[in-house]
């Protein structure tokens, strides 16, 4: 199990009279207590090494780009697909509420059987 991450903080006992009003809407300068528990796993792992810290940040950005790659590309597939599927219920005259209850049902009776099939010896 995971360490549970530091309570954020809700701000700083000093006064930021002389911080930029774009910055006194952002709570200062003030880091929360997620990125120091972020901060505090990398260097769990490489230790001090700044090279080591690094090279573990830019991999973690690069999967996170990655992974917002795969997210919109699957968004897009989902959305060419409902379109696809509107398209169709329309040339047969289905509306797309009923369209989607029947699948749900289908579904629904799907897992049903799958699960009745497994618990028979």
């Amino acid at each position: 199990q995971a360490p549970t991450p530091p309570k954020v903080r809700s701000g700083s006992s000093q006064d930021h009279s002389d911080c930029p009003p774009a910055l006194q809407e952002i709570g200062g300068l003030d880091v929360s207590g997620f990125l120091h528990f972020g901060f505090a796993e990398i260097r769990r792992k490489v230790g001090h090494n700044t090279v080591g810290v690094f090279g573990t940040m830019l991999t973690n950005l690069l999967d996170h780009i990655w992974l917002r790659h795969r997210l919109a590309d699957t968004t897009a597939e989902v959305l060419c697909l409902e379109q696809a599927l509107k398209t169709q219920a329309s040339a047969f005259g289905v509306k797309m509420d009923s369209a989607r209850l029947l699948a749900f049902q289908q579904a629904e009776h799907s897992l049903h059987g799958a699960s009745q099939q497994q618990q028979q010896p």
